[in-house]
């Protein structure tokens, strides 16, 4: 029985030791299943019998140790002589220079230690300034200074001196070389600098990371030793002992002193000195690859301690190409601690880079990665990930792909530079590691010169859109889906292993056939919208034109005479007062009710409905109809920023009722758009996230609103662009101006389709955000076909809320209106209803139901009666005008629309012709 550690505190553990490993003992591992009989392997007695799998791991990880310890030297000095001659290059100014400068005998030696010499990952990317195009504050920013600072850890004292002071115009705070009891040398390098430019101002600690030829390095990154700490779960040895691990686990306090200074307790005491001195300054710890694991292993560390004082100062941990430190219970350890402490984690991944699927995670080992993984595809393009894809590299199905990639990567090498600029030309040592990626793919992908690409090519949308912040959710992508990945989907039960959706550990009921082909339906329908979204826009954006050309010209016989005179009137340009839109051109009523009087019911909700059908159209019509047509104050046309879409697509307007008694304001957001593919795309989507106490809510929605990337923080920085104001925030802002000024006065929220959900959202963060003042003004919220919003746990918070404030919700559907029955109401995506709905039948005769009729909208029983009330409603139009009068005549594109109808059932009904008869003709 071996017992080759001197480690007594963790009596859990699986120590591999390759030096005591001979060849015999390594093949008598392979035969017999008693692993503590070999001497290179120390465990506990009752883990002592292995199978054939286990044991053929470990073999594979000693091997590879032995044959690193083996070329230990030659590889060092390898790496020291082409060191030299890298910088003997560089010094002299490249190959041609420093052969003239040793003819003329003026050849510039290089010195290890001074600020001129760069390491071999200096020469792999020689880029050393700070991403221009971020701004401090910005999430961009935090990660591409961390992604620089673990870059610059690679490098000498001076070296990183010199850019931190000079560069970056920063302070340096010290550069240090920690004891690695395990190495039984100084390995362990980080170094830290504030950064006074953001406020408050900024520590950032960067550990070095793994040595491209330090055999120990690559050892402890393929060693699967590891210690099960009590109450915490299975850290990797190597990774804790270069951290500073002691002999007896990981004490509060050590006395330390002389040479063997320990990461950890170190940098622990410096922040202490740091911290106290500047009350309001804040910390980030990043790392690549070895350094990301020492990064996320000290945050865990300090957990272990409780140093809450820490850890609430703690910004946030950057790593990039980090391996897998613990297993699935450290995980849960530290998603719980990183929660309570609100500490981002971002650990960023590109492409195939190997280290990140080490040490491998399966059954067998149980090496785990937790939390987002932000994942780089080949053309930095980001997206958060549970798991970056391939997640243990080695896979015979993705071989080819793996290749194929390493080539395409080499060629787009040589074309970068001429599309993204000379800053991205590669150096032809990279080009060297590039074309040994051809025959090892995933190594050169580990360089340094991607993870900086990726942090400044990327888009960064889909890091502030939430996904970072919630550990229960169900996202959707089908960007990533192909046809065939949606067809093999649905006949296989790991939903997790596609990589188009994201969701919960628990979130099992996707797993049976019912839950995939709901799924299937949902990714399938927003494909083919988002296929079909520019030939939409094209046509929506001509059928306006078109449109608009007739009702200038006084109807289409009107515009032929027009032709024919020479004197057609022009399409008016698509922002002034007299452009219409599509759904406008449905309804041409922009005149309020007149049948009704400020201050009943009936007017409040005929009122939010022609706000609701206005917010469709552009800034100046909306000016000139609530102006002159209404008598009313206009406050404001918004456009405000939706990060899922990345363009300003939420659209809202404020004004203000001065024939009411008190005043009302009222705030319009405008639903989904008839030729906007995205839209319907969000309304079809499942995708939601999950709010502790309150409930899962749908994400397109929150989105569009303005979600950030933690969640629904109370206040925001605001943002250096004014053209990305969020609907929520600025909405919110403006209602305390307003409502500060004037007493006595009250709002409403209203919106059709989206815009109803979004109405509601609203109500329900000001709700999550305790904003009593706000709610206790609310004099009420209408909402006309409007899709569900949340789950049933939602549905009982909004109620508690409503109710709580004495806020009026009124969610009119009409008839077969097929937006208010989607995202489905069933046991496997939850979304529900709440509150009462106020239903208007083909008759425009309303009920007060809890639930409209045939809730989901697909049903082979009610599937002939939709079609014959369709067929009704085609007759009716032609009726209406001359029982109620010429006012309810419709036009010849609603009646398309009726038509249309008689295809599909449903989506006539959502239209604002048949909302307008309702609110007008109901009693």
């Amino acid at each position: 029985m071996a017992n080759c550690s001197d480690d007594h505190f963790s009596k859990d553990k699986l120590l591999l030791d390759p030096k005591e490993a001979s060849l015999k003992e390594l093949v008598l591992l392979l035969f017999f299943s008693d692993v503590r009989s070999r001497k290179f392997v120390d465990c506990p007695e009752e883990q002592r019998r292995r199978d054939f799998n286990r044991r053929w791991l470990i073999f594979i990880s000693v091997l590879v140790q032995k044959v690193l310890l083996f070329c230990k030297e030659p590889l060092a000095r390898i790496g020291q002589t082409l060191e030299n001659w890298l910088n003997l290059i560089s010094n002299n100014g490249g190959l041609f220079k420093l052969l003239l400068n040793y003819l003329k005998g003026d050849v510039v030696r290089p010195d290890e230690s001074s600020a001129a010499f760069r390491s071999v990952i200096g020469h792999c990317d020689w880029r050393v300034d700070l991403d221009r195009s971020s701004r401090p504050g910005q999430l961009k920013y935090s990660t591409s200074l961390s992604l620089m600072a673990a870059k610059l850890s690679y490098e000498n004292k001076s070296f990183i001196e010199t850019v931190v002071t000079d560069n970056w115009n920063m302070e340096f705070l010290g550069s240090y070389d920690f004891w690695n009891e395990y190495q039984e040398r100084a390995s362990t390098q980080a170094f830290m600098f504030q950064d006074k430019k953001v406020d408050p101002s900024l520590i950032v600690v960067a550990f070095r990371g793994t040595n491209p030829f330090d055999a120990d390095d690559w050892s402890t990154d393929v060693d699967l030793s590891w210690y099960e700490l009590q109450g915490i779960g299975k850290l990797h040895r190597g990774f804790m002992k270069a951290l500073g691990l002691q002999k007896n686990g990981w004490p509060t306090e050590i006395e330390q002193g002389g040479d063997h200074l320990y990461a950890y307790y170190e940098i622990r005491q410096m922040l202490r000195d740091i911290l106290q001195k500047n009350e309001n300054a804040k910390f980030i710890i990043a790392g690549h690859s070895l350094g990301g694991a020492l990064a996320i292993l000290f945050t865990a560390v300090l957990a272990l301690h409780d140093e809450a004082w820490l850890l609430e100062r703690l910004e946030g941990v950057y790593t990039f190409g980090q391996p897998r430190v613990g297993d699935g219970q450290f995980g849960e350890f530290m998603v719980d601690k990183l929660k309570k402490y609100e500490v981002r984690y971002l650990r960023h991944v590109y492409n195939n880079d190997i280290v990140p699927r080490l040490p491998y995670d399966d059954n067998l080992l149980l090496f785990k990665h937790f939390g987002p993984c932000i994942y780089y595809n080949s053309l930095y393009k980001e997206k958060v990930m549970h798991e970056e894809p391939n997640k243990n590299y080695f896979s015979l199905s993705l071989i080819l792909p793996k290749y194929f990639t390493a080539v395409w990567e080499f060629i787009r090498s040589l074309i970068i530079p001429y599309v993204r600029g000379q800053s991205y030309r590669e150096s032809w040592f990279m080009s060297l590691l590039r074309v040994s990626g051809l025959i090892i793919p995933g190594i050169s992908e580990h360089a340094l010169q991607d993870y900086d690409n990726s942090t400044r090519l990327g888009s960064f949308s889909t890091l502030s859109n939430g996904e970072l912040f919630f550990q229960n959710k169900l996202l959707l992508d089908p960007t990533e889906a192909s046809f065939l990945d949606l067809i093999l989907f649905l006949v296989s039960s790991n939903i997790k292993s596609s990589g188009f959706i994201e969701c919960h550990e628990e979130h099992s009921a996707l797993r049976n056939f019912n839950g995939r082909i709901i799924v299937f339906i949902s990714l399938l329908v927003q494909k083919i919208l988002l296929l079909f979204r520019k030939p939409m826009a094209i046509i929506g954006k001509a059928l306006e034109m078109w449109l608009n050309l007739l009702l200038c010209n006084g109807g289409l016989f009107k515009l032929l005479l027009n032709i024919l005179k020479g004197k057609v009137v022009k399409t008016p340009d698509r922002s002034s007062a007299e452009f219409t839109s599509a759904i406008g051109s449905m309804d041409l009523r922009v005149e309020l009710d007149k049948k009704t009087r400020p201050g009943d019911e009936k007017y409040k909700a005929s009122l939010s409905w022609m706000a609701a059908k206005l917010a469709y159209e552009n800034g100046a019509f909306v000016e000139s109809i609530v102006k002159d047509h209404w008598n009313m104050r206009f406050l404001g046309f918004f456009d405000f920023w939706n990060d899922h879409q990345n363009q300003a697509s939420t659209h809202a307007f404020m004004f203000q009722d001065t024939n009411a008694n008190p005043n009302l304001y009222v705030v319009s957001f405008r639903g989904t758009e008839p030729f906007n593919a995205r839209d319907w795309a969000t309304d079809v989507d499942l995708s939601w996230y999950k709010f502790k106490g309150i409930g899962q809510i749908h994400r397109g929605f929150m989105k569009a609103l303005g979600l950030q990337n933690n969640g629904w923080p109370k206040e925001i920085i605001e943002p250096d662009d004014p053209d990305h104001l969020y609907a929520y925030y600025e909405t919110r802002q403006m209602l305390r101006d307003i409502l500060s000024r004037n007493e006595d006065a009250k709002f409403i929220v209203t919106g059709h389709s989206l815009g109803g959900a979004l109405a509601i959202l609203f109500v329900a963060v000001l709700t999550m955000h305790g904003e009593a003042e706000l709610l206790e003004r609310l004099e009420g919220v209408y909402t006309f076909g409007q899709p569900r919003v949340g789950d049933e746990e939602f549905a009982e918070y909004m109620s508690d809320g409503l109710k709580k404030h004495e806020v009026k919700y009124l969610r009119h559907v009409y008839c077969n209106d097929i937006v208010p029955r989607l995202p489905f109401d069933n046991k496997i995506l939850f979304y529900k209803h709440f509150w009462e709905c106020k239903y208007y039948t083909s008759w425009y005769k309303e009920k007060v139901l809890a639930e409209q009729p045939n809730k989901n909208y697909f049903s082979l029983l009610l599937a002939i009666p939709k079609f014959l009330n369709a067929v009704w409603e085609l007759i009716r139009s032609f009726i209406i005008p001359c029982l109620k009068g010429p006012d309810y005549r419709e036009g010849w594109l609603m009646t398309l629309m009726r038509m249309v109808g008689l295809v599909i059932p449903g989506l006539p009904a959502h239209c604002p012709q048949d909302y307008t008869n309702a609110t007008r003709l109901g009693s």
